[in-house]
């Protein structure tokens, strides 16, 4: 997953600044083996519970000088899952901070990445404490697509590798999710108090400005920088459009490009779970223009793009977003539980449960009526009457809309996780 992914990214970016295996504790929801750093050593020194972790900060970073703390996963007001089934709280993760930094003589800083995260501050904040939060405490957080590429903890992490100083890493990755929408109107604003005074203002950005993490190593090259981004304007119905971007700077060769996409339709989750699992589109390079399609703007309303490039040598470029507007759609669309493209070969179920869970799907034609799975966002709850079901066997859809008219229809599952369109099952169905 992708918090395993940026954990991942934490325990490299400290290696790179000078931190030994053996000054880096890792915890993990998943104890099993994993090699985090590329040596073929096993980085995990134990599973994460609340056990273990209060071992970790008061027992196991003892006599030393500065102390880092990275947290990341599922939250909600003041707590934090750890694993599926323990909740940390701000008010244990504070007297387990306390007794640490009693017995260190340097900085202690947390990096906290989860749903309102900032609710944690009022808790954490105490002088020579540098409390870091991916969001605000009435929002949700952005943690999405492999390798949690679009969240918080990406660029601060990638930040400490290019630069090493605490502030240039905040400010990298508060400025690289300020425009991602969290719902209700919102987007997503990371806060800090460094001075303990539990709110923030300009001298938090002041004390950690210089403050470096290890060696202070600053990496010669230059992030890739996006000079501009296409389209511009109003999709005027068109299901299918180019996405590209222009490199105005970039020190290395480009080695990846992509551009994600929230749709009108994106169900923010329900449940304090992180924003996840945005439509992805690779963008092919050539010199520096990179460009890709995306052939699903089916909705009316309001699109978000937005474009990432990295180069052979990691260093990802800030974000840049684009708003498209799509008019001139059916409007019969919006309300459809499924709908059928024809042109694209695109077949969106809304709602479809299996085993109990729901999710959003797409599904793609790869001709003759065989459709493979191209696009899955888990959903908190059911968003439609007329779900469509999974029964280990066939998906039953009770209604499609589809070159016009309502359906109802079966697919059914075929080797390698294929869905062949049963056309003995089609049948008209009402909206």
């Amino acid at each position: 997953p992708a918090t395993q992914e940026l954990g991942d990214k934490a325990y490299k970016a400290l290696k790179l600044q000078g931190f030994g295996d053996h000054h880096i504790h890792y915890l993990s929801a998943d104890p099993s083996e994993r090699d985090a750093d590329g040596d073929g050593i096993n980085d995990i020194d134990a599973e994460a519970t609340l056990e273990n972790l209060q071992s970790a900060i008061t027992e196991w970073a003892l006599d030393v000088e500065d102390v880092v703390v990275f947290l990341i996963g599922h939250g909600g007001q003041q707590s934090l899952h750890i694993n599926r089934d323990f909740v940390l709280s701000a008010t244990q993760l504070n007297s387990w901070l306390d007794d640490l930094q009693s017995q260190i003589s340097g900085k202690l800083s947390a990096i906290i990445d989860a749903c309102y995260s900032g609710s944690f501050i009022p808790v954490l904040a105490a002088q020579d404490r540098y409390i870091l939060s991916s969001t605000s405490s009435d929002s949700l957080a952005i943690i999405a697509n492999k390798g949690g590429t679009t969240s918080f903890s990406y660029y601060f992490w990638d930040e400490v590798v290019f630069s090493g100083r605490l502030g240039f890493a905040f400010s990298s990755a508060r400025q690289s999710m300020s425009r991602q929408l969290v719902g209700g109107g919102k987007t997503q604003k990371a806060v800090l108090d460094t001075n303990g005074d539990r709110s923030e203002t300009k001298e938090d950005y002041t004390l950690i400005k210089k403050y470096c993490y290890g060696l202070c190593n600053s990496k010669a090259s230059v992030a890739p920088e996006i000079e501009s981004v296409a389209p511009q304007d109003e999709l005027n119905g068109q299901l299918k459009a180019t996405l590209s971007l222009t490199i105005s700077n970039s020190s290395n060769a480009i080695a990846d490009a992509w551009a994600t996409i929230q749709r009108p339709d994106y169900h923010f989750p329900s449940d304090d779970s992180a924003v996840n699992s945005l439509p992805q589109i690779k963008l092919n390079c050539q010199g520096k223009q990179c460009e890709g399609v995306y052939d699903n703007f089916n909705l009316n309303g309001e699109y978000q793009v937005t474009f990432y490039v990295e180069d052979t040598e990691n260093n990802t470029s800030l974000p840049r977003s684009v708003k498209l507007h799509q008019t001139g759609r059916d409007d019969r669309e919006w309300d459809a539980s499924s709908v059928f493209e024809s042109t694209t070969g695109l077949l969106t179920l809304k709602d479809i449960e299996v085993g109990g869970q729901h999710y959003y799907v797409e599904l793609k034609d790869q001709g003759d009526y065989v459709f493979s799975v191209h696009y899955v966002q888990p959903l908190a709850g059911s968003t439609h009457t007329k779900l469509s079901k999974f029964d280990g066997q066939k998906v039953i859809i009770p209604s499609v809309l589809a070159l016009g008219n309502f359906y109802s229809l079966n697919l059914l599952l075929q080797d390698g996780f294929l869905f062949q369109l049963d056309f003995g099952s089609i049948a008209i169905a009402d909206e």
